[in-house]
Order: C-alpha cells, then sequence, then structure tokens
C-alpha cells in the first residue's frame, strides 16, 4: 500500500525538521559565543581600569601672552630713492677761441673761487698790445708837438706876424693827436679785456669734475675745457608723489640713508610740475654733510595716520576669511578665542590691526599652530 506523501513520518518532512533544528542550534551557539566575548572584554576593561588608577586631570599648556596697547594712530615710514647732486656745477670755457696753451689743474683738484685753472696761448695779443702802446706814445708826442705850434701860431696871429689859417691848422693837429692818444687807450683797452678772457679762473670753491680738452687744442669760444662742483652742501633730487609733496612744510628735515652712513635732508625747494613719465614731484633737499656726485640715497619719511587698532608681531596672526585675520585672545578663566582683526598696515615684523578688543585684552603674540580655540591655557609673560 503507498505512503501518504502528508505523512508525518514522510522522508521531507524529516529533512526539512532536521534543517530546523540545525539553524536553531548554530543561532544558539553564536549568541552564547557572542555573550562569552562580551563578558571578557568587561572584565579586562576593569581589570585594566584597576591598573591604571583614578582618571589623570586635564593637562593645561603654557602659553605666552602679552597686553593688546590700543592706540589712536600708528606711523608709516615711505622710502624714496633719490640722487645726489652738486648744489652748483659750471662747464668752463673761453669766451674768444684760441689755441690751448696751458691747464693748471686735473680731475679731482679742490680750487677756490678765483684760482687760475687754465690758459690760451696770448702771444699774439701781447704783440698787438704792444704796438698799440708804441702808437699810443707816437700820439702823445704829436700831441706836445702840437699844443707848442698852436700856441706859438696864436701869439704870431695875435701881434699880426702870423696868418689865422696857420693858428687854425696848428689847433686841429693838436686836436688830431689827441683824439689819437683816445683811440690807442680805447685798443689797448680791448686788449687787456681779452688777455683777461684769456684764462679761465674758478667761478666758486669746488672740485674739478672733468678735464675735457688738453694742450695745443684748437678751440671755439664757449668750448668746455674743465667741469666744476661745488662740494659743500650737496643736495638730493627725489622723486615724491604729489599729493605727499603738497603735505612738506618750508625746511622740512628727513633722515638719509647713505653708502657711507646717515645725513640730515633739509627741503630746500619743490618743482612746480610733474615728471611726464614718472608722474612725481622733484623735492630737492640740502645734505647736511658731503657726498659724491651721482650716490644713490635713501630718503625717510615717516607721518602718523589717524586709526585705532594695535601693533601686534606677525607670528600672532593666522589667515581667516574674506580678507581678514585672526588673532588670539585671553578671555576670563584663561580660554582662548578667536578675534577676526583687519590689518592697517604691516612692516617687516609687526602689523597694525584692529578689531573689536575689549579694555585691558590679552593676546597669544606666537605659537597659533599649538593652540586651539575653547582651550584652557596657563598665560606666562612674553619674554
Amino acid at each position: 500500500m503507498p505512503k501518504d506523501p502528508a505523512s508525518p513520518l514522510s522522508p521531507s518532512r524529516t529533512r526539512r525538521g532536521l534543517r530546523r533544528l540545525g539553524i536553531l542550534t548554530g543561532t544558539g551557539l553564536t549568541l552564547a559565543l557572542a555573550a562569552g566575548l562580551v563578558m571578557g572584554g568587561s572584565g579586562l576593561i576593569a581589570a585594566r581600569a584597576q591598573q591604571d588608577g583614578p582618571a589623570r586631570p586635564e593637562t593645561v599648556l603654557p602659553v605666552q601672552t602679552a597686553p593688546l596697547v590700543i592706540e589712536d594712530s600708528y606711523a608709516v615710514t615711505a622710502r624714496f630713492t633719490g640722487q645726489v647732486e652738486p648744489a652748483r656745477s659750471a662747464d668752463l670755457g673761453f669766451e674768444a677761441g684760441g689755441t690751448l696753451a696751458e691747464v693748471l689743474v686735473d680731475e679731482g683738484d679742490r680750487v677756490a673761487a678765483g684760482d687760475v685753472l687754465a690758459r690760451l696761448d696770448i702771444r699774439a695779443q701781447q704783440a698787438d698790445r704792444a704796438a698799440q702802446v708804441a702808437a699810443r706814445d707816437a700820439a702823445r708826442a704829436r700831441r706836445d708837438l702840437a699844443e707848442l705850434t698852436s700856441a706859438r701860431q696864436e701869439r704870431l696871429a695875435a701881434s699880426d706876424f702870423a696868418s689865422a689859417q696857420r693858428a687854425d691848422e696848428a689847433r686841429f693837429r693838436l686836436a688830431e693827436a689827441e683824439a689819437q692818444i683816445a683811440q690807442a687807450d680805447a685798443a689797448i683797452l680791448a686788449l687787456d679785456v681779452a688777455l683777461s678772457k684769456s684764462q679761465i679762473t674758478a667761478p666758486f670753491d669746488g672740485t674739478i669734475a672733468a678735464r675735457l680738452r688738453d694742450e695745443g687744442a684748437r678751440l671755439g669760444g664757449g668750448t668746455p675745457v674743465l667741469r666744476i662742483e661745488e662740494t659743500e652742501a650737496p643736495q638730493l633730487r627725489v622723486g615724491l608723489p604729489d599729493a605727499l609733496a603738497q603735505t612738506l612744510g618750508p625746511d622740512a628735515t628727513f633722515p638719509v640713508t647713505l653708502p657711507g652712513g646717515t645725513a640730515t635732508a633739509t627741503l630746500d625747494r619743490l618743482r612746480p610740475d610733474l615728471d611726464p613719465v614718472t608722474r612725481t614731484r622733484a623735492a630737492v633737499f640740502t645734505l647736511d654733510r658731503p657726498a659724491p656726485s651721482g650716490t644713490l640715497a635713501t630718503l625717510e619719511m615717516t607721518r602718523e595716520v589717524p586709526g585705532r587698532g594695535a601693533w601686534v608681531p606677525l607670528s600672532a596672526l593666522s589667515e581667516g576669511i574674506q580678507g581678514l585675520w585672526t588673532l588670539y585672545l585671553l578671555d576670563d578663566g584663561d580660554i582662548l578665542r578667536r578675534e577676526s582683526v583687519e590689518v592697517l598696515h604691516a612692516t617687516g615684523t609687526r602689523a597694525f590691526v584692529t578689531g573689536t578688543f575689549p579694555q585691558a585684552a590679552r593676546y597669544v603674540p606666537a605659537g597659533a599652530h599649538r593652540i586651539a580655540p575653547g582651550q584652557r591655557v596657563a598665560p606666562t609673560p612674553a619674554g
């Protein structure tokens, strides 16, 4: 008789029952194993806690702090480069042409006003002068003879022993001799003037900057032979922005750095126009110490700019957002907080910043990378 598939003793029902039993048994074993691991881990943690003892206290980092000194303005120092030039300089030459006979100085020589520096060959002018002197002497002799002749003819004409014509001729010969003397005197004076211009003299105390011609050169009138520069009270020419130049008062003084040291510059004058290339205005300053012409010098100008803020070292700042910077301030309880600040002016080592600073605030001048907002610190004075 065939078996009923729905019978409880059928092979299919037996297999399903065994499969369920295996699943239940595996689940139970897994849960038991997990419970054992949890209990073991708890015990291990408890044992470790007993070994470590009580919890350690919070570590407080020592941090150097400094007072934030609030000021109502800040100083801005601007530096401008200029060139030293002599107060006076001149290219010296002869007014009339000729042959250069003698140059008495060389480059670098110091001279005084009135010193003779060079001479032309004047032998031809000296010969002309000697001839004019001789002509004047001859005219004087003729004048003396004319005076005697005219007096004699006047006496004879008064006694009717000579005609009036002879007396007139004698008188005009006297006048002619006197005119020749005057002509000779004028020629001698002209030659003396020419001879005086045949030498170059120093127009002021200074130094020979250049020797442009040597002996034997044929010169035209006005050809430069020497260049002289005044060495006392040299001047510094600096191009300044027009807005800044207009703020300078008369006789304003500023420090100047030269290759050989420092000096003080006093404002002498301002040019009325702007340089068409640099759009700056030339300011001329007088230096209180000698300096070679052409030397480059640096002029320092410091001015006060109104603005409330404080000076802090660059090491105290961290970059923020939207062009701002941040500064760590110390709140009550020695808790750090980050304050956004705006840099108004910066130098090589510090910056003038503005922000909403409380009174008597303290800040962290360095080491911003070691701290964080909300951190409690142990403040120490900055060294």
